[in-house]
C-alpha cells in the first residue's frame, strides 16, 4: 500500500493558500458552474494533459457511475508527478462530486437554505452509519489500465459525523483497502455542503496510521470549505 503520510504533511497543506493559487471550474449542470481553489500542495487531474490522466478521470467517472458526477479529482503533487512511474506512492488525494438522482443528473434542493440541508445530512448520517461509499478504493490506474482485473477489496467502517459547521457536515470513513497483493489503512473525510442549491461533496483521503490523521483532515476539510463557499456566493450584507 501508499506510505503513510506525515502529520506535518496536513498541517502544511491546511494553511493558508498563496494569494497567485490555481482556481478551476467545476461544471456541475448546464446552466450551474462552480468555482474552486486548488488546496495548497495539490494539483488537478485534468483530461487534456496526457493518456494517462484520462485513462485515472475515466477509472472514478466509472467507479462513481450511478452516485454521482466527478467535478474534479485532486492529487498530490509530489505523487502526480511520480503517477505512471517506479515512485508512485498516493500521499493524499480528493475528489469533488455533484450526487445525482435517478436520472443521473446533479440532485437540486431549489430554495432550500445550507443550515437546513445540513442539518438533514447530518441527521440522515446518525441514523444510517453503514451508507455506502465508494470513493474509498484508491488504485493505481497504470497498473489496473482502468478495468476490474486487479485484486481489490476493501473493508469500510462508517464513523458518522465527526464535526460540523456553517459550511459543511464532516463524517468520517475508516477503511481497510487490499491492492494489488499489499494493504494498508485508509482515512476519509465526507465534507458535504451545499452551494447554488447544489448538493456538493469534497472528500479528502489520506494513508491512516493514528486518530491524529482524522484531526489533521477536520482541520484541513475546514479550510478547503470555507474558501469554496467563500468563492461561490457573495459576502452576506449587514
Amino acid at each position: 500500500m501508499h506510505r503513510i503520510i506525515a502529520t506535518a504533511a496536513l498541517i502544511a497543506l491546511s494553511s493558508a493558500h498563496a494569494a497567485n493559487a490555481e482556481t478551476v471550474t467545476l461544471d456541475v449542470a448546464p446552466q450551474t458552474q462552480l468555482q474552486m481553489q486548488v488546496p495548497q500542495g495539490f494539483c488537478p487531474v485534468r483530461a487534456g494533459q496526457s493518456d494517462l490522466d484520462k485513462a485515472v478521470l475515466a477509472f472514478f467517472e466509472r467507479t462513481f457511475k450511478g452516485e454521482a458526477k466527478l467535478l474534479a479529482y485532486f492529487m498530490d503533487c509530489k505523487a502526480y508527478a511520480d503517477l505512471g512511474t517506479d515512485s508512485y506512492a498516493a500521499h493524499s488525494w480528493m475528489f469533488v462530486l455533484a450526487p445525482v438522482d435517478q436520472d443521473g443528473n446533479p440532485l437540486t434542493l431549489p430554495g432550500e437554505k445550507r443550515a437546513q440541508v445540513l442539518d438533514e445530512i447530518a441527521k440522515r448520517a446518525t441514523q444510517n452509519r453503514n451508507a455506502p461509499v465508494s470513493d474509498i478504493a484508491f488504485v493505481d490506474p497504470e497498473r489496473s489500465s482502468g478495468d476490474p482485473g486487479v485484486d481489490l477489496t476493501s473493508q469500510n467502517r462508517t464513523l458518522g459525523v465527526l464535526d460540523t459547521d456553517g459550511n459543511a457536515v464532516y463524517q468520517g470513513l475508516l477503511s481497510r483497502v487490499a491492492a494489488n497483493g499489499t494493504s494498508g489503512n485508509v482515512a476519509g473525510l465526507i465534507n458535504s455542503t451545499f452551494v447554488a442549491d447544489h448538493l456538493i461533496n469534497i472528500n479528502a483521503y489520506a494513508a491512516y496510521d493514528t486518530p491524529q490523521a482524522f484531526e489533521d483532515l477536520i482541520e484541513f476539510s475546514k479550510t478547503v470549505a470555507k474558501e469554496f463557499i467563500s468563492a461561490n456566493e457573495p459576502p452576506a450584507h449587514p
